[in-house]
């Protein structure tokens, strides 16, 4: 016996006496933070359309109602009303969408349920809700396109007695991406653009989540030349996402400059978040391609959620074995030029859980002020600050002095530049040879502006470098196993601009404790079993080599 009856469309409802006996009426509204519940854009030859669709509970749950129904032009709200002669608790699902303005209609079946269906558009809905795929992934208007937006909402509807009636507020399943040229001339020379990419195929209205499946979206853009002079858009796209972040793949441009083709490949890492808008804007046309993740900020908006300001996309972000130059930027692969030198390798990233460069703070560097107004990370020099090892004090540190102890990691220190600045003051009448080797290599190895400039590691800076240098040997080995900060140093020495580390000791800015007084802490750095520790013999001229660091 069927339980249900369908009942009118909104284009149709004429009795606004509300739900009758056994009826149910669910009315539907688009989000609120959005301007479309305040009035809904007239989307030119397009109406919005919305489906529910009822389900049973259960491991075979089974569709008893499915109602299509337009809203009236210009209003963002819908009414259901149908009848359900069953109690219990039912599954509801709903989908919002735009559709020709003038659709064509017919009568289809779905699990043996009849139903009034509008022609779909963008999306194809006709499997059911639970898999709403995109209709065709080389259809043009599924760029640029704000008629692609849609909605939907998942809810349980518990009928208890002979009516009831409740409202649902639709959400977005999307984040839109936004990708512009930031160079104007450069956009005004293409005459057209082919972008292909990965996206999920589909939204589970029930799952709330994208299907797993993925489908290669394409387009070719031919109105460029047409577009108005200061939107240097290149495409936006609807894209279907999960509350949490993840990520597209490599996103492939074709760009056609005249009788030039250029072949540009958006790296892998693009952000894409529900409800989100990520803009983002690089030299897509006429610069060089770097690989990189995309340095995210945030922006609320009052349209969607929020907004996230993805930068430039091929702006590179900073790894640890990048190489660090001359004028403060970075890359993965070497670009060195004269006027552009690598000066050092980025050995440790504040966003690393896992590195006690975590624990700096800008605190530790006072009247420094940082490019990105933070702490980044650290980077080692290419050479050595002194040629020999050398004793860094003539005789024995005393607590007065504020240097800060690190006994094997136990107790962490990061406060290398305060530590230097102190063994500065305290050598200033002595002229001993590592500080007189620090202050001449500043000298002659100037560094970017809104760094630290160079200083003497404290133990845990050490500790970090010597890790990502190179394995800890078993035994005495012949040559160390280089880890990726340790291969890079190698490449560049290949290239006689770099030196690798000794294999001997090195001194940290921190102190360690013994005989009952204190002493500079060293790091052994020999090719033994000893790689990485640290200590000190407690003799007025213990002697380590010096490689210098600074923060950026």
């Amino acid at each position: 016996m069927g339980l249900i009856a369908v009942a009118c469309s909104n284009e149709e409802i004429t009795d606004s006496s509300g739900p009758t006996v056994s009826s149910v009426q669910i009315s539907a509204t688009l989000p609120q933070e959005t301007p479309l519940t305040r009035a809904l854009p007239i989307m030119e030859g397009y109406k919005l359309r919305c489906i529910l669709e009822v389900w049973t509970q259960g491991d075979t749950p089974t569709l008893k109602h499915r109602q299509e129904i337009t809203a009236l032009k210009g209003e963002a709200s819908f009414v259901f009303d149908f009848e359900l002669t069953e109690t219990g608790n039912y599954d509801c699902l709903m989908w919002a969408d735009y559709v020709a303005e003038n659709a064509k209609t017919q009568n289809l079946e779905l699990d043996g349920y009849t139903y009034m269906h509008y022609e779909d558009r963008f999306y194809s809905t006709t499997q059911n809700l639970k898999q709403v795929t995109i209709k065709d992934t080389k259809d043009a208007g599924l760029f640029n396109n704000d008629a692609c937006d849609a909605f939907y909402d998942k809810f349980v509807l518990e009928k208890a007695g002979e009516t009831y009636k409740s409202t649902a507020e639709l959400a977005r399943p999307f984040s839109k991406l936004i990708i512009k040229e930031k160079n104007l001339d450069a956009y005004k020379t293409c005459s057209q653009m082919l972008v292909s990419y990965k996206v999920p195929s589909g939204f589970d209205v029930g799952a709330e989540a994208p299907l797993s499946e993925e489908s290669i979206i394409e387009w070719t853009r031919t109105d460029m030349t047409n577009t108005p002079a200061d939107d240097c858009t290149l495409f936006s796209n609807y894209i279907f996402a999960t509350s949490n972040q993840t990520s597209l793949g490599n996103i492939d441009l074709t760009f056609t400059i005249g009788d030039d083709i250029r072949d540009i490949t958006i790296p892998a890492g693009v952000p894409i978040i529900r409800n989100t808008r990520i803009i983002a804007n690089g030299a897509l046309i006429s610069d060089q391609i770097f690989e990189g993740d995309i340095t995210l900020s945030f922006d609320f908006s009052t349209d969607w959620e929020k907004d996230i300001d993805a930068g430039d996309p091929m702006e590179e972000k900073p790894h640890v074995g990048s190489f660090y130059y001359k004028d403060g930027t970075w890359s993965k692969e070497y670009k060195g030029t004269d006027d552009n030198p690598a000066i050092g390798i980025i050995f440790a990233l504040k966003n690393d859980a896992n590195s006690t460069c975590k624990d700096d703070t800008k605190a530790n560097y006072p009247d420094i002020t940082f490019a990105e107004e933070e702490i980044q990370g650290w980077v080692v020099a290419l050479q050595d600050a002194i040629d020999s090892q050398q004793a860094i004090i003539t005789q024995e540190l005393t607590a007065e002095y504020g240097i800060n102890p690190y006994e094997g990691g136990k107790i962490p220190d990061v406060a290398g530049f305060k530590n230097t600045n102190i063994y500065i003051a305290i050598d200033a009448s002595k002229d001993t040879a590592p500080i007189t080797g620090l202050k001449t290599f500043k000298e002659q190895n100037a560094t970017p502006k809104n760094t630290s400039g160079w200083y003497i590691p404290a133990g845990s800076q050490m500790e970090e470098l010597l890790k990502v240098y190179a394995q800890k040997p078993s035994g005495e080995v012949a040559e160390l196993t280089y880890n990726i900060v340790g291969s890079q140093l190698k490449e560049l020495q290949n290239l006689q601009q770099a030196q690798l580390l000794q294999a001997a000791n090195y001194w940290s800015s921190s102190t360690a404790t013994s005989n009952n007084k204190i002493w500079p802490r060293r790091f052994v750095t020999s090719k033994s079993e000893s790689y990485g520790n640290s200590g000190t013999n407690g003799k007025t001229d213990c002697p380590a080599s010096l490689r210098l660091i600074l923060t950026f």
